[in-house]
């Protein structure tokens, strides 16, 4: 629209300077291409300006915490090592042993 419209306007009136106008309303005609060139340009910006107001804005990526490194979890040497040396007593033990499913009834 825009384009044809400024190419309309510029060959009416380049015509009209070089001294062979296209009829004797060239002015009326040149006019009107200029009244095409301007909707047209108001219809771009109208349709830039809506593109550009209605993007919505990019929430920057979350960055990722670190692994932490878990405890090895105990095994059933680790804590009969710990009740040896002294460093648990036998309820201690038995409790560390149950929480890892030793000693429950396996369903059979």
């Amino acid at each position: 629209m825009v384009a044809i419209g400024g190419v309309a306007a510029l060959y009416l009136v380049i015509s009209a300077q070089l001294g062979s106008p296209i009829g004797y309303q060239w002015p009326e005609q040149a006019r009107g291409a200029g009244a095409v060139v301007l909707v047209g340009l108001f219809l771009v910006g109208l349709h830039l300006y809506r593109l550009l107001a209605d993007r919505k804005p990019v929430e920057p990526a979350r960055p990722v915490p670190p692994q932490v490194p878990t405890a090895p979890t105990a095994t059933i040497e680790s804590v009969l090592d710990d009740l040896l040396a002294g460093r648990n007593t036998r309820e201690q033990a038995a409790a560390r042993l149950r929480g890892m499913g030793v000693g429950q009834p396996s369903g059979r």
